[in-house]
């Protein structure tokens, strides 16, 4: 396999099987395996940390597999077409999905009573009710990132933790240049503070 490799198209080649191996193309940014014959995905698929876009529509998909939670840098899925019976949770733990698609699929029929497929996109109106059903609260959240840039010692860190509301430290730092990044991201139950 070629590490170095962006994209990936297997598209309609009657695929069943996607060998384990896969997960070492660890820059692959885009992976198109629609129209296979794919029942499911191998766990090695979360080594795959750069990938942004996984298109899996038109096989015979049943389930997500857990290695899908692993998957934090997918922005775009799809998965129209396929034979998943239960509504697949595991998306509220895909942090950068932006779109996903899942028409014709049966679970579809078992949609909870919140999501209106009369008003077209109802994958948007799923994972924003999935990822609700996540927070334990049941509280509607906002998502914001938030860059703190200063000298060291002048309590950003400090003001992070306040902000968040946690001990824990969430942050991420980088050094550059006797100034200290932190760049966090917050969950706001206010959308006013956007």
């Amino acid at each position: 396999m070629i590490p170095s490799l962006k994209v990936l198209d297997l598209s309609n080649n009657k695929i069943s099987k996607i060998p384990p191996e896969i997960g070492k193309l660890v820059n692959l940014d885009t992976l198109n395996l629609e129209r296979n014959c794919l029942q499911t995905l191998p766990t090695e698929i979360s080594g795959l940390q750069q990938l942004k876009h996984l298109k899996l529509s038109h096989n015979e998909i049943r389930e997500l597999p857990g290695a899908f939670s692993l998957l934090f840098s997918v922005q775009r899925l799809t998965l129209e077409h396929n034979k998943i019976k239960e509504i697949p949770h595991i998306l509220a733990t895909m942090q950068n999905l932006i779109s996903c698609t899942l028409s014709d699929n049966p679970f579809i029929k078992d949609l909870p009573k919140e999501i209106d497929t009369s008003k077209g996109n109802f994958e948007t109106q799923l994972l924003e009710y999935l990822k609700q059903e996540q927070n334990p609260n049941k509280e509607k959240r906002y998502r914001m990132k938030m860059v703190v840039v200063g000298n060291q010692g002048s309590g950003k860190l400090g003001l992070i933790k306040a902000l968040s509301g946690s001990k824990k430290d969430t942050s991420k730092s980088t050094n550059a240049t006797n100034n200290i990044v932190l760049t966090m991201e917050l969950m706001l139950k206010d959308k006013e503070y956007l």
